[in-house]
């Protein structure tokens, strides 16, 4: 009977996580984003727009493309958002918009 009991509580403790997890919505993870970067003039402009991308806790990579301006960011999305990368680039200057979000 005690291993009965003890198989009880375990269930119900694995159906309460279950709940749990999806009361919450997703479960985090990495995620890619596109952001649409405005004034980058200069080579230092794309340095800049970088390295404050890549500061941001949670970034794992960042590529920006001379030709269209776009930076493509993969990221944790447990421990950044796409506005928190957004913004990064704001405060320094060069104001961008989310154009895809992707998984």
């Amino acid at each position: 009977m005690n291993k009965d009991f003890n198989m009880r509580h375990f269930l119900a403790a694995l159906a309460f996580a279950g709940m749990s997890l999806s009361a919450t919505g997703a479960i985090a993870g990495e995620r890619t984003i596109k952001l649409a970067v405005e004034g980058l003039g200069c080579p230092s402009c794309y340095f800049i727009v970088e390295r404050s991308i890549a500061r941001v806790r949670g970034v794992k990579s960042v590529d920006l493309s001379v030709e269209t301006n776009i930076a493509t960011v993969t990221f944790d999305d447990a421990m950044a958002s796409a506005q928190a990368i957004s913004n990064a680039t704001d405060a320094n200057g060069f104001p961008s918009t989310i154009i895809e979000h992707a998984s």
